[in-house]
């Protein structure tokens, strides 16, 4: 009979160190996803070629808290119409830029910004200036004809932004990381 306790309370102490170690897994998952790393899903051809529909973004958060955003950056941020929605867009503009779009060609204070990734200029596209304000950015997408960006919604609060693309790691053959 003392046997049988002993074993049920082995089987109990186990128990209980197996609660423990996945309670401390869980606590740690919620930790990373909701202040240091998250998944995101790419959705439509905005930023084509460099990232297609389906692709799996890890965005990173703790280098919001470090490090100003800064033009080129690649980041995740609620769309400002839809607080539902998430956008993935290379920031052009940060606080206090002037920013002017002429022709197809965007102007940061006075000089030309041109990205190697950015599929065409779109000479349609409606001539603009704008000053930002404190805590805003000016985001476009690399496929201009096809992105929905701050061309027709306007800036991007600092608020809004979720994170920096980290980590392409889907599809498996195009795994990348991304400053």
């Amino acid at each position: 009979m003392e046997e049988k306790n002993k074993n049920n309370r082995n089987r109990w102490r186990k128990i209980k160190e197996w609660g423990d170690v996945l309670l401390k897994a869980i606590a740690l998952f919620i930790i990373l996803y909701y202040w240091i790393f998250q998944i995101s899903v790419v959705q439509g051809d905005s930023m084509s070629p460099l990232f297609s529909t389906g692709d799996r973004l890890i965005i990173e958060k703790v280098s919001l808290w470090f490090r100003p955003i800064q033009q080129g950056d690649l980041v995740v941020f609620y769309y400002p119409r839809d607080l539902s929605k998430e956008y993935l867009k290379r920031v052009l503009a940060g606080p206090f830029d002037t920013l002017r779009i002429k022709e197809g060609k965007v102007e940061v204070n006075g000089k030309e910004v041109v990205f190697s990734e950015v599929q065409e200029q779109e000479s349609s596209t409606k001539d603009q200036t704008l000053k930002l304000r404190s805590a805003e950015y000016f985001v476009l997408g690399d496929n201009r004809p096809l992105s929905s960006d701050s061309r027709d919604f306007g800036p991007v609060p600092q608020g809004y932004i979720k994170g920096r693309v980290f980590l392409r790691f889907w599809p498996f053959t195009q795994w990348h990381f991304f400053e």
